[in-house]
Protein backbone atom coordinates (compact mmCIF):
# COMPACT_ATOMS: atom_id res chain seq x y z
CA UNK A 1 0.00 0.00 0.00
CA UNK A 2 3.11 2.39 0.58
CA UNK A 3 4.05 1.60 -2.94
CA UNK A 4 0.56 3.07 -4.36
CA UNK A 5 0.31 5.95 -2.06
CA UNK A 6 4.17 6.78 -2.66
CA UNK A 7 3.72 7.06 -6.42
CA UNK A 8 0.58 8.79 -6.58
CA UNK A 9 2.79 11.30 -4.44
CA UNK A 10 5.04 11.19 -6.60
CA UNK A 11 2.73 12.33 -9.62
CA UNK A 12 1.37 8.80 -11.28
CA UNK A 13 -1.18 10.01 -13.33
CA UNK A 14 -4.18 8.76 -12.41
CA UNK A 15 -8.22 9.21 -13.30
CA UNK A 16 -9.47 6.92 -11.22
CA UNK A 17 -8.22 4.10 -8.84
CA UNK A 18 -9.47 0.59 -8.81
CA UNK A 19 -8.62 -0.99 -5.47
CA UNK A 20 -8.63 -4.22 -4.11
CA UNK A 21 -9.90 -4.22 -0.45
CA UNK A 22 -7.35 -6.76 0.58
CA UNK A 23 -5.04 -5.40 -1.33
CA UNK A 24 -1.78 -4.56 1.49
CA UNK A 25 -4.83 -5.62 4.01
CA UNK A 26 -5.15 -8.59 6.20
CA UNK A 27 -9.00 -8.25 7.04
CA UNK A 28 -11.78 -6.39 5.74
CA UNK A 29 -11.43 -3.73 9.03
CA UNK A 30 -7.79 -3.34 7.55
CA UNK A 31 -8.85 -2.42 4.18
CA UNK A 32 -11.56 -0.45 5.23
CA UNK A 33 -8.61 1.79 6.58
CA UNK A 34 -6.35 1.34 3.66
CA UNK A 35 -9.64 2.92 1.78
CA UNK A 36 -9.74 5.54 4.21
CA UNK A 37 -5.92 6.39 4.40
CA UNK A 38 -5.73 6.94 0.41
CA UNK A 39 -8.85 9.10 0.43
CA UNK A 40 -7.49 11.35 3.24
CA UNK A 41 -4.33 11.58 1.03
CA UNK A 42 -5.93 12.34 -2.16
CA UNK A 43 -9.48 13.56 -1.49
CA UNK A 44 -9.56 14.53 -5.32
CA UNK A 45 -8.96 11.13 -6.67
CA UNK A 46 -12.28 8.92 -6.97
CA UNK A 47 -11.56 5.43 -5.40
CA UNK A 48 -13.43 1.84 -6.81
CA UNK A 49 -13.57 -1.07 -4.51
CA UNK A 50 -12.93 -4.64 -6.06
CA UNK A 51 -13.84 -7.15 -3.58
CA UNK A 52 -15.21 -10.62 -2.73
CA UNK A 53 -17.37 -9.57 -0.06
CA UNK A 54 -20.65 -8.42 -0.96
CA UNK A 55 -21.92 -7.93 2.73
CA UNK A 56 -24.50 -4.83 3.02
CA UNK A 57 -22.15 -4.05 6.38
CA UNK A 58 -18.85 -4.27 4.09
CA UNK A 59 -20.11 -2.22 1.23
CA UNK A 60 -21.37 0.91 3.59
CA UNK A 61 -18.62 0.64 5.26
CA UNK A 62 -16.03 1.29 2.29
CA UNK A 63 -18.29 3.72 0.65
CA UNK A 64 -17.89 5.65 4.36
CA UNK A 65 -14.55 5.49 4.38
CA UNK A 66 -14.32 7.17 0.83
CA UNK A 67 -14.61 5.08 -2.01
CA UNK A 68 -16.85 6.22 -4.68
CA UNK A 69 -17.67 2.79 -6.19
CA UNK A 70 -17.93 -0.76 -5.00
CA UNK A 71 -17.95 -3.59 -6.71
CA UNK A 72 -17.66 -7.78 -6.24
CA UNK A 73 -14.71 -9.62 -8.01
CA UNK A 74 -17.46 -11.92 -9.52
CA UNK A 75 -19.17 -9.00 -11.85
CA UNK A 76 -19.34 -8.79 -15.12
CA UNK A 77 -16.06 -6.96 -16.79
CA UNK A 78 -19.21 -4.25 -18.08
CA UNK A 79 -19.84 -3.65 -14.81
CA UNK A 80 -16.52 -3.16 -13.94
CA UNK A 81 -16.11 -1.03 -16.92
CA UNK A 82 -19.46 1.07 -16.12
CA UNK A 83 -18.18 1.69 -12.38
CA UNK A 84 -15.09 3.16 -13.29
CA UNK A 85 -16.90 5.50 -16.06
CA UNK A 86 -19.46 6.53 -13.69
CA UNK A 87 -17.11 7.18 -10.95
CA UNK A 88 -14.69 8.98 -13.17
CA UNK A 89 -17.93 11.36 -14.28
CA UNK A 90 -18.20 12.44 -11.06
CA UNK A 91 -20.61 9.72 -10.02
CA UNK A 92 -21.06 7.20 -7.00
CA UNK A 93 -21.63 3.62 -8.50
CA UNK A 94 -22.35 -0.02 -7.21
CA UNK A 95 -22.34 -2.89 -8.51
CA UNK A 96 -26.36 -3.49 -9.36
CA UNK A 97 -26.30 -6.74 -7.79
CA UNK A 98 -25.61 -5.54 -4.21
CA UNK A 99 -28.24 -2.41 -4.56
CA UNK A 100 -30.87 -4.21 -3.57
CA UNK A 101 -29.72 -5.80 -0.74
CA UNK A 102 -28.14 -2.37 0.45
CA UNK A 103 -31.53 -1.07 0.52
CA UNK A 104 -33.40 -3.76 2.02
CA UNK A 105 -31.09 -3.66 5.20
CA UNK A 106 -31.07 -0.38 5.51
CA UNK A 107 -27.83 0.65 6.46
CA UNK A 108 -26.87 3.16 8.85
CA UNK A 109 -22.68 2.40 9.13
CA UNK A 110 -23.30 1.75 12.96
CA UNK A 111 -22.08 -1.52 12.62
CA UNK A 112 -18.99 -3.32 11.16
CA UNK A 113 -19.68 -7.07 9.24
CA UNK A 114 -19.55 -9.86 11.68
CA UNK A 115 -16.54 -11.52 10.11
CA UNK A 116 -14.83 -8.05 9.35
CA UNK A 117 -11.76 -9.64 11.18
CA UNK A 118 -11.20 -12.65 9.27
CA UNK A 119 -8.63 -13.08 6.54
CA UNK A 120 -9.59 -14.00 3.46
CA UNK A 121 -8.47 -17.29 3.95
CA UNK A 122 -10.21 -17.73 7.19
CA UNK A 123 -12.95 -16.14 4.94
CA UNK A 124 -12.72 -19.31 2.72
CA UNK A 125 -12.47 -21.99 4.68
CA UNK A 126 -15.25 -20.32 7.33
CA UNK A 127 -17.26 -20.49 3.63
CA UNK A 128 -16.30 -24.14 3.32
CA UNK A 129 -17.06 -25.34 6.54
CA UNK A 130 -20.53 -24.02 6.49
CA UNK A 131 -21.07 -25.37 2.87
CA UNK A 132 -20.12 -29.00 4.94
CA UNK A 133 -16.48 -29.38 3.34
CA UNK A 134 -14.43 -31.53 5.64
CA UNK A 135 -11.30 -30.16 6.46
CA UNK A 136 -8.99 -32.46 4.38
CA UNK A 137 -10.85 -32.04 1.47
CA UNK A 138 -10.75 -27.70 2.07
CA UNK A 139 -6.84 -28.64 1.97
CA UNK A 140 -6.71 -30.81 -0.87
CA UNK A 141 -8.83 -28.18 -3.06
CA UNK A 142 -6.22 -25.24 -1.54
CA UNK A 143 -3.15 -27.57 -1.70
CA UNK A 144 -2.00 -26.83 1.78
CA UNK A 145 -1.85 -28.95 4.72
CA UNK A 146 -4.81 -30.12 7.00
CA UNK A 147 -2.91 -28.60 9.61
CA UNK A 148 -3.12 -25.54 8.02
CA UNK A 149 -6.79 -25.65 7.37
CA UNK A 150 -6.83 -26.79 10.77
CA UNK A 151 -5.17 -23.44 12.35
CA UNK A 152 -7.19 -21.72 10.11
CA UNK A 153 -10.37 -22.80 11.60
CA UNK A 154 -9.30 -22.74 14.92
CA UNK A 155 -8.05 -18.75 14.36
CA UNK A 156 -11.36 -18.11 12.37
CA UNK A 157 -13.62 -19.81 15.38
CA UNK A 158 -11.62 -17.87 17.84
CA UNK A 159 -12.37 -14.43 16.66
CA UNK A 160 -15.96 -15.35 16.01
CA UNK A 161 -15.96 -16.43 19.58
CA UNK A 162 -17.45 -19.81 18.68
CA UNK A 163 -16.81 -23.22 20.78
CA UNK A 164 -17.82 -25.70 18.02
CA UNK A 165 -18.88 -26.30 14.72
CA UNK A 166 -22.48 -25.74 15.00
CA UNK A 167 -22.27 -22.59 16.70
CA UNK A 168 -20.26 -21.82 13.98
CA UNK A 169 -22.60 -22.59 11.46
CA UNK A 170 -25.29 -21.23 13.61
CA UNK A 171 -23.94 -17.76 13.21
CA UNK A 172 -23.33 -18.21 9.51
CA UNK A 173 -26.94 -18.83 8.90
CA UNK A 174 -27.92 -16.36 11.31
CA UNK A 175 -26.24 -13.83 9.14
CA UNK A 176 -27.83 -15.12 5.53
CA UNK A 177 -24.38 -17.39 4.82
CA UNK A 178 -25.10 -20.41 3.55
Amino acid sequence: MAELSRGLRQGAPADVLLLDLILGASCVSDGVDNVKALHAEHPHLPIVVLSMHDEPDVVHAVLSAGAEGYVTKDSAPSVMVDAVIQVRQGHRYVAPKLVESLFLHGQTGRHQAWHAELTPREYEVLKRVVAGESIKSIALDLKVSIKTISTHKVRLMEKLAVANNADLIRLAMKHGMS
